[in-house]
C-alpha cells in the first residue's frame, strides 16, 4: 500500500506510535489482514505486511487491499 504525502506521514507516525501493537485492515467491516506492527513505516515508503502467506493467499489479500483503495482514517483503540 502506498500513501499520498500527507497520509504516507500520518502512518509513519502511527506505525512509531503503536509498535508491537496489532493494526486491522478492514473492508466493509470484514477484517482482511491484522498484522502486528513490527516496525515505523518511513514516511514515502510503501507498507509492507510479512507473514505465512502462500503465493495464492497473498495473491488474494493484495486484491483485496487493493480493491478496497479508498479515503481511510486511523482510530487506535
Amino acid at each position: 500500500m502506498t500513501f499520498k504525502s500527507s497520509g504516507s506521514d500520518t502512518f509513519s507516525k502511527f506505525t512509531s506510535d503503536n509498535l508491537g501493537k496489532r493494526i486491522a485492515f478492514a473492508l466493509d467491516s470484514r477484517v482482511l489482514s491484522a498484522p502486528a506492527i513490527q516496525s515505523p513505516t518511513p514516511p514515502g515508503s510503501p507498507t509492507r505486511i510479512s507473514g505465512n502467506f502462500t503465493a495464492d493467499s497473498a495473491c488474494q489479500l493484495a486484491n483485496s487491499l487493493q480493491f478496497g483503495a479508498l479515503p481511510l482514517s486511523f482510530t487506535v483503540s
